[in-house]
């Protein structure tokens, strides 16, 4: 069992769960390592779309995703993802967010318990 604690976000408060993560192009370019958004409203996992053209990744195709605030075209890039001591060959979605997010594509494997009072996440295994 593995806990996070939740960061303090901009206004002084925990936003929400985040985690190291190293996401590795499958394709060629340089790694994106950080501190990366736990998101279990996401779908899929995501990498700001700045860094993965200034890294040089190269895109498998775009895909029109629906977010809060519409629809739009974003480029699919494949990775291999590094997270709670685990690795996933998954796709990831560029966006204009300047954050990477763990989304469900990776969740869905993961039994993980939220401890909002405590402020930290655990992974049961």
């Amino acid at each position: 069992m593995r806990q996070e604690p939740y960061r303090v976000g901009p206004w002084g408060v925990p936003s929400a769960p985040t985690i190291p993560a190293i996401f590795r192009p499958v394709h060629g370019g340089l790694p994106y390592e950080g501190q990366t958004l736990v998101d279990t409203g996401s779908t899929c996992c995501v990498i700001p779309q700045s860094f993965a053209e200034k890294a040089g990744w190269r895109s498998h195709g775009e895909q029109r995703i629906r977010t809060a605030s519409g629809t739009s075209p974003m480029f699919v890039y494949s990775v291999v993802i590094e997270a709670f001591s685990r690795q996933w060959k998954v796709d990831v979605i560029g966006s204009q967010r300047p954050y990477a997010i763990i989304g469900r594509n990776i969740l869905n494997h993961l039994r993980i318990l939220l401890d909002g009072p405590a402020l930290k996440m655990e992974v049961l295994g």
